[in-house]
């Protein structure tokens, strides 16, 4: 059961990834690594179809070696963040109590310092 779950999110995360190649400020990388460590547990069929993707293996396989993200690809994640973080707490659960808000802004938090954390590539 875990098995197909994580092939269900390793695909609607590489859906997610696939749209961000060509929407504007919507992060590609951040998607795909998410989908790549979906499938390294539970498909290595899929895990290497996206790896060796043309278009979408040079994302994950510049993280995997060290590269890193691209700087774009950080500000753009980070800007996510912190978008989706502030409609969650302030306008979408305005009306929630002060502990969802806390721990919805602290996983923000977290997502930007692992983001900054990783090395940037060109």
């Amino acid at each position: 059961m875990i098995r197909i779950l994580l092939i269900i999110f390793g695909l609607i995360f590489t859906g997610f990834g696939l749209i961000g190649v060509v929407v504007p400020g919507l992060p590609t990388t951040i998607f795909l690594i998410i989908a790549a460590a979906c499938f390294v547990r539970s498909s290595p069929t899929l895990y290497n179809k996206l790896i060796n993707s043309p278009v979408l293996g040079k994302y994950v396989k510049d993280y995997l070696e060290g590269k890193g993200m691209p700087v774009y690809a950080k500000v753009i994640s980070i800007s996510m963040i912190l978008v989706a973080c502030s409609i969650s707490s302030f306008f979408i659960l305005s009306d929630s109590s002060v502990i969802i808000k806390i721990f919805i802004i602290l996983l923000g938090i977290i997502g930007t310092i692992y983001i900054l954390r990783v090395p940037s590539s060109k």
